[in-house]
């Protein structure tokens, strides 16, 4: 049993990990290993104890593989992709619990179509996506977090959107533009900081009409 996270990085001579007798894990991170992608998505998987209703992206074939089949809803998506191409889950539109998109080095990720997230967005320490189209989200229940994202240039979020929780985007090295425009309410704060000044030059909040807190740039 681990209370804690279980974080293996940084060992380039590292092909094999066996961790058959450990039990679900809440964080978990795999990077800097010389794992096959294979070895590491297997390990993941068991350390997640992701439910079936659950959809687990490894690999840019795992959201086409989803999107060839009929489903449109999955209860928790966790995206931790290593690819050369962009992960299309333009099939998407229900996530009835979390989003995380952790760990990823993929140019982009395509949520175009995704209309509802139940509880939290989050989205941590990627170090090659360059866009993030979030721009039919209209509903998130928990809190949206966006940090750590060494590439990110653009997110677009552009339909009228309530979060049911706060904002935090910071330490995005590569941010420009924050498009923003279709959130009109927030119940918590707004905190947007210590994202690369030589970068950020537009942030779009036009369409906000309501916030429970405060908002901090």
């Amino acid at each position: 049993e681990v209370d804690g996270s279980f974080v293996v990085q940084n060992n380039p001579g590292l092909t094999s990990i066996d961790a058959s007798s450990l039990g679900c894990v809440d964080d978990v991170t795999l990077e800097g290993n010389d794992l096959s992608d294979d070895d590491r998505a297997n390990l993941l998987v068991q350390l997640m104890c992701a439910s079936d209703a659950s959809l687990v992206v490894f690999a840019a074939s795992n959201a086409d593989d989803f999107c060839a089949g009929d489903e449109t809803e999955v209860e928790d998506l966790y995206i931790n992709a290593a690819a050369s191409e962009t992960v299309d889950l333009t099939c998407l539109e229900v996530v009835t619990g979390s989003v995380e998109i952790e760990n990823s080095s993929v140019p982009a990720i395509d949520l175009s179509n995704l209309t509802s997230i139940g509880e939290e967005l989050f989205v941590h320490d990627n170090t090659e996506i360059e866009l993030l189209d979030l721009s039919s989200l209209g509903a998130v229940g928990e809190a949206l977090t966006l940090s750590g994202n060494d590439a990110i240039g653009e997110l677009l979020w552009t339909s009228p959107t309530v979060l049911d929780g706060g904002i935090s985007i910071t330490s995005n090295g590569s941010m420009g533009t924050l498009d923003l425009s279709g959130i009109e309410s927030v119940d918590g704060t707004i905190s947007i900081s210590s994202n690369s000044s030589a970068h950020v030059e537009r942030i779009d909040l036009s369409g906000l009409t309501v916030i429970d807190d405060s908002i901090n740039i």
